[in-house]
């Protein structure tokens, strides 16, 4: 049976998009909330505007300052993102990254947080040409890790929840186990045709183009 969350995250991408018809993706009610959504968040940071996304970083950042932290909330897609750079290694011919991940979907009140693990393989000619090939990509949550991230996570957690109260949290994995057939997530063409999580409709395309694996 699917959990009653799921389908209220479907009825949104069926909201949001025109599934079934990605012919009209251009047209569609939906995709033009997602454009005014995007809008009024490049606006607000163009100002530098007092929002709640602007004072979480500055949080965030004043309680890691040993962390690198990324702020990707000026990216093209209807929603604020975070990365916490944990660790961030090159050794011989393997780069090796872990990341904390804190999404906030703005077209539904969820957010999320993972952790991303990522190795990347470099072949000595592939380094010349300055072009690298994800190997390993795996995600996971609090559940598989140390003390230390379970910090961080939590930290994430108690803060987004201040900022963005009518936020709730929500488990990665069954964002990344339900796939949706005949859509196309925003900020892509209408010629991919496989099946996408609800994770690139809803909160982030970024993983679009990477295998990964799931952890609990």
């Amino acid at each position: 049976m699917i959990p009653s969350v799921v389908v209220k995250l479907l009825q949104k991408i069926h909201f949001y998009y025109p599934i079934g018809l990605t012919n009209i993706q251009n047209v569609y009610p939906g995709i033009k909330l997602i454009r005014e959504k995007i809008f009024k968040k490049m606006n607000e940071i163009q100002n530098n505007a007092d929002t709640p996304w602007k004072a979480f970083v500055h949080k965030v950042k004043a309680e890691f300052t040993y962390y690198k932290i990324s702020d990707l909330g000026h990216l093209q897609f209807p929603n604020y993102l975070l990365n916490i750079t944990v660790e961030e290694r090159e050794d011989k011919e393997i780069l090796k990254n872990l990341e904390v991940v804190a999404v906030v979907s703005l077209l539904i009140n969820f957010y999320t947080i993972f952790i991303k693990k990522e190795t990347t393989y470099i072949s000595f000619n592939i380094k010349e040409s300055g072009d690298v090939f994800p190997e390993c990509l795996i995600i996971y949550n609090e559940s598989n890790v140390e003390n230390e991230l379970f910090n961080v996570i939590d930290f994430l957690k108690v803060s987004l929840s201040e900022y963005f109260p009518r936020h709730k949290f929500l488990q990665h994995k069954i964002l990344f186990d339900y796939k949706v057939k005949g859509g196309v997530p925003y900020g892509y063409e209408d010629e991919l045709f496989e099946p996408f999580n609800i994770f690139s409709y809803l909160f982030s395309n970024d993983l679009i183009h990477k295998k990964y694996f799931l952890l609990d």
